[in-house]
């Protein structure tokens, strides 16, 4: 059996005009997961996989908390959570404040 991995996007830590920051789905076995969705990798991904919350995606691993490797799966939960509320959980599996980061994405500035 292959496994094929697909870059999203391999540029540095901001993205460049027609390239997005790192991110990648691996494939194997009709398993899919994406490793890294870092800015302007998530509208790759809805083009992949033809729908916009990822559906088919069976786990999301995040390696490191610096947003040119997580910044769009905020993006990600807001697509699942406004357009696939009944759809199958999607493990996040992320180093230490990956998470903490994404909540506190919502907050637009520190005092507001």
């Amino acid at each position: 059996m292959t496994a094929r991995l697909t870059v999203l996007g391999s540029c540095g830590a901001w993205p460049e005009q027609g390239r997005a920051c790192g991110g990648f789905l691996l494939e194997h076995a009709g398993f899919r997961v994406v490793l890294d969705l870092g800015y302007g990798t998530l509208p790759g991904l809805s083009r992949l996989l033809g729908n916009t919350t990822a559906s088919g995606v069976d786990a999301l691993i995040v390696t490191h908390r610096h947003p040119d490797h997580m910044v769009d799966v905020h993006g990600l939960f807001r697509a699942r959570w406004f357009g696939e509320r009944d759809g199958a959980a999607m493990p996040l599996y992320a180093a230490s404040g990956v998470w903490e980061r994404c909540a506190s994405s919502r907050k637009v500035a520190p005092n507001r």
